[in-house]
């Protein structure tokens, strides 16, 4: 399994626990798209996306500025690990909303 930062910084994330890619590749549902990060928070955040056949390693990085709506590269499936900031990894699917053909993310969650 995988964690990152403590769980103090994921107070975001109810029940937030540590992504496990195995785990997650069953909660595949077939939602693919992109990911938008909402930054509605006074500070810059990093995101870092985990492909769910990875070996734990980052596969997508990117900064989402304060203020604005960051589009992460690529297509993403509801299984992916997702951490921001400081916060623990989990899905995409724990933390995002989905519209139809993307995934949204409020940071910070509100």
């Amino acid at each position: 399994m995988l964690a990152v930062g403590s769980l103090a910084g994921c107070g975001w994330i109810p029940g937030c626990a540590a992504y496990d890619p195995a785990a997650a590749k069953a909660t595949f549902d077939g939602r693919v798209g992109t990911v938008e990060v909402v930054n509605e928070g006074t500070a810059d955040v990093h995101v870092d996306l985990y492909h769910p056949d990875g070996t734990g390693s980052v596969e997508v990085s990117a900064l989402a500025p304060a203020g604005t709506v960051t589009a992460l590269p690529g297509a993403i499936g509801n299984d992916w690990g997702i951490g921001i900031g400081d916060g623990c990894v989990t899905t995409v699917r724990q933390v995002a909303t989905w519209t139809g053909d993307r995934f949204v993310i409020a940071w910070p969650d509100g």
